[in-house]
């Protein structure tokens, strides 16, 4: 568990873990620096089983799970974030899934949102709760792209296969759990116990609600190295692609991604236009491009069927990102 000033919910997080019914873990706590009474609340555990860092300066969240990843003696580690509450079989469910399924990555569960604070309606715990979406282990690889299938918190991982693609990178501030899915993904699968076994606290200040764009922009930026290095690796060039999207989204994509290099974008086509599909698919069979890249949006199921009835194969020439 990473913490940063987190003294409204850390203690009932806490117990959530400390009371699990499967009882052997260590379970470790870093403290970001934090300057409300964390602190304190960590200080005044009990419980032989815990080990409280206190980092001197605020690293971010990536940095901070690095750092008590390095402590951990046991082969899977479980997450946790420091406002929300694991169901107390939770450990035992995820555990007992490994066991059952041992050629996985890591096992996330299905989720259950809870309000933060006011600010927070039913229709965004709704919006939040579509990750719990995606369960069968094919809909979760083969839409790997299309944003986080995980809850963070919710996650129990091999500390071996972590270890192996290198861990969380503290260049993310925001979506650095997507990335290091996506990387241990490429190992063995990532999977889901189909039930709820965490709440998900859900606070309208969060660090990606604060900053929208930067969170959308982490994502693309994820979503677009993976299938370049992914998937066209081969190429002696960058690959080239046509982005399927509104017009806000395929501006944004050009202001914030494009501009990067990595990849050649020839054409940005309107998803809502009758014609985009027949002239995405046309210029594809030209050979112009190496792929179609949908950004993801009510039209994109639509623009997919259409490209895969004539023969396109997601996640090899056309990718879904979100």
């Amino acid at each position: 568990m990473a913490v940063y000033n987190g003294e409204d919910y850390l203690q009932e997080a806490i117990n959530s873990v400390i009371y699990q019914s499967f009882k052997d873990f260590e379970f470790i706590i870093v403290n970001d620096a934090s300057s409300d009474s964390t602190f304190q609340i960590l200080e005044s555990i009990n419980d032989s089983r815990v080990t409280v860092i206190h980092s001197e300066k605020n690293e971010g969240g990536a940095a901070s799970l690095r750092k008590g990843i390095k402590y951990a003696k046991g082969k899977w580690i479980a997450i946790h974030d420091a406002d929300d509450i694991s169901n107390l079989n939770r450990f035992a469910a995820q555990i007992d899934f490994i066991k059952r399924n041992p050629e996985i990555s890591g096992v996330g569960s299905l989720v259950k949102c809870i309000p933060g604070n006011k600010h927070v309606n039913e229709e965004q715990l709704r919006k939040d709760q579509e990750v719990n979406i995606r369960v069968d282990k094919d809909h979760i690889h083969d839409y790997r792209y299309w944003g986080n299938a995980f809850c963070h918190g919710s996650m129990m991982i091999s500390k071996d296969i972590y270890e192996r693609v290198g861990g969380y990178n503290p260049k993310y501030k925001i979506a650095y759990d997507y990335d290091l899915w996506l990387r241990m993904q490429e190992v063995h699968p990532l999977q889901k116990v189909p039930q709820v076994l965490y709440n998900w606290r859900i606070v309208s200040n969060s660090l990606s609600r604060k900053n929208a764009n930067e969170t959308t922009r982490e994502v693309w930026e994820i979503e677009m190295n993976y299938i370049c290095k992914q998937r066209f690796a081969y190429l002696n060039r960058e690959p080239a692609f046509t982005i399927i999207g509104k017009k806000d989204a395929y501006t944004n994509f050009n202001s914030w991604i494009n501009k990067k290099g990595g990849f050649f974008v020839k054409q940005f086509l309107e998803s809502d236009t009758q014609s985009t599909m027949k002239k995405a698919y046309k210029s594809f069979l030209k050979q112009k491009e190496d792929a179609i890249v949908l950004i993801g949006d009510e039209y994109s199921m639509h623009i997919l069927s259409f490209l895969q009835n004539r023969g396109m194969k997601l996640n090899k020439n056309v990718f879904i990102i979100h």
